[in-house]
């Protein structure tokens, strides 16, 4: 019994001793099917090897012979909606009619009137090869410039109004602003076309809801006055702290565009002019694919 025991025993350490030397020989182990990265690093021209680097894997073969394994079901970066996207930021009465109403001409606005949106974190909650549903955190930072000479306030009764009072002798207004920042959380569905699971090779296409935060929404107003320079703020605007929206984006690579609505009125019920915003413009995209 202990020379059969001694057998088994010499023949294990020999095919253990075999196993590992042809792991030193060879540029990839598999183990029940699953690649393992050994310390020499393979000749990706003579052996036709590539890397994927988002798992940390090497892979003998082709991109399309073996599959990819399965990435981690939670990806940060994980759509093309993560990254900065800038443009226009404007007051409208609704889709489909792009005038203000007839009682808020006052809110002219300029053309210089920028929307700029920091999309820290994309994160993947269902994802397959052409499929995502994304949530995440984003900032987004809006500056409706006035063409009037004038800024908001709420006058005795409560509601936002116009004040047009800088439209006096002696009085110079040189900028006149209405500043909405908002914490934004997406819900998203996004389709990509990809052959290589690679965000620099991918089409795609996002849409969904954003639900925002707002902190820090005032108007500024900086005038000059018999040769003096003054400045003042309002913050006090009957603008809700909570909203939601639409939003859309396009492109390939890195590379989109975007539009975003936000149905509600900017202001409270019966409380300011009944105005939406939307804004529109390009995005530079910081996506893993999958």
């Amino acid at each position: 019994m202990i020379r059969y025991c001694r057998f088994i025993l010499i023949s294990i350490v020999c095919l253990l001793s075999g196993t590992f030397l042809y792991a030193q020989s060879s540029d990839t182990v598999f183990v029940f099917d699953t690649p393992v990265i050994i310390e020499e690093e393979p000749n990706f021209d003579s052996d036709k090897t590539f890397m994927d680097t988002k798992a940390f894997l090497y892979f003998t073969g082709n991109r399309n012979g073996r599959e990819i394994p399965k990435k981690p079901r939670f990806l940060i970066l994980g759509s093309h909606w993560s990254g900065i996207s800038f443009g226009y930021t404007g007051l409208i009465s609704g889709l489909g009619n792009f005038s203000l109403p007839g009682n808020a001409g006052y809110l002219r606005q300029m053309a210089n009137s920028p929307n700029f949106n920091l999309n820290l974190i994309g994160l993947e909650l269902v994802s397959t090869r052409p499929f995502a549903l994304v949530t995440g955190i984003g900032m987004e930072f809006s500056n409706i410039r006035f063409r009037d000479e004038i800024t908001l306030v709420r006058n005795a009764g409560g509601n936002t109004v116009a004040d047009d009072s800088y439209k006096r002798p002696g009085v110079k207004v040189k900028k006149s602003k209405l500043s909405l920042n908002y914490f934004n959380i997406p819900l998203l569905a996004e389709f990509r076309i990809n052959k290589y699971h690679d965000s620099s090779r991918a089409f795609y296409l996002y849409g969904g809801v954003l639900g925002g935060w707002g902190y820090n929404t005032h108007t500024k107003i900086k005038y000059s006055e018999n040769g003096k320079m003054h400045k003042e703020k309002n913050n006090d605007l009957n603008i809700p702290n909570f909203r939601w929206g639409y939003t859309v984006g396009i492109g390939f690579s890195h590379f989109g565009i975007y539009a975003t609505y936000y149905p509600k009125s900017l202001f409270k019920a019966d409380r300011g002019p009944d105005v939406k915003q939307f804004n529109m413009g390009v995005s530079f995209n910081i996506a893993n694919i999958r």
